[in-house]
């Protein structure tokens, strides 16, 4: 007979080297797209979205990330940009505590800076959701300020941090109905000082 040895036949298994590293990538990115949509959250805490606020009946911003599509509506956001760079800003002039025996007078240093090119008007609540009025007043002119300040109700002894917000005005040119529109507004915390008697 012949001189060689009998092999058993074993057929050769080539495509295991193609299909299990495709197989181990495949549930690599399952695993990775299947992390980010469960464990990831949408936003930072906070985030409310378009849809919640329209149904809240609050502004939709705009987008700050959106490209303009056409040269003419890119030259118009640049112009509109320049045009608020342009705009004079809002200097602040207040100093941040008021003082008072009685709870409801205030000792204070509120005012419009003479830097300011529009009038001015300021409200104090005492809730940081800005809905708790405690002081509103008539306008400010430029260079003017409060020295006292009554509020609406007497507040007890002790400090209290409150929200004082400047608010700029200025002459509608669009809307002949409404006289002044907002043009700019800052807040700010004050705190009220009341004397224990």
């Amino acid at each position: 007979m012949d001189d060689y040895e009998e092999e058993e036949y074993r057929p050769r298994r080539w495509w295991l080297f193609i299909v299990i590293p495709l197989a181990i990538a495949a549930l690599v990115v399952g695993g990775i797209w299947a992390g980010k949509t469960f464990f990831a959250s949408e936003e930072a805490p906070g985030y409310k979205s378009a849809m919640e606020a329209a149904l809240a009946g609050e502004a939709i911003g705009y987008a700050s990330n959106a490209v303009a599509t056409d040269p003419e509506t890119l030259q118009q956001q640049v112009e509109e940009m320049y045009r608020k760079a342009a705009e004079p800003g809002v200097s602040l002039e207040y100093k941040n505590m008021a003082f008072s025996q009685d709870g409801k007078n205030f000792e204070c240093y509120i005012g419009n800076s003479e830097k300011n090119t529009y009038d001015m008007f300021i409200t104090i609540y005492a809730d940081p959701e800005m809905t708790d009025v405690l002081f509103l007043s008539e306008l400010l002119r430029p260079g003017t300020r409060f020295e006292e300040i009554t509020l609406d109700r007497a507040l007890d002894p002790g400090n209290h941090e409150v929200y004082l917000v400047h608010t700029q005005v200025k002459d509608n040119e669009e809307d002949s109905a409404k006289l002044q529109v907002i043009q700019a507004q800052i807040a700010t915390t004050l705190t009220l000082v009341v004397s224990e008697s």
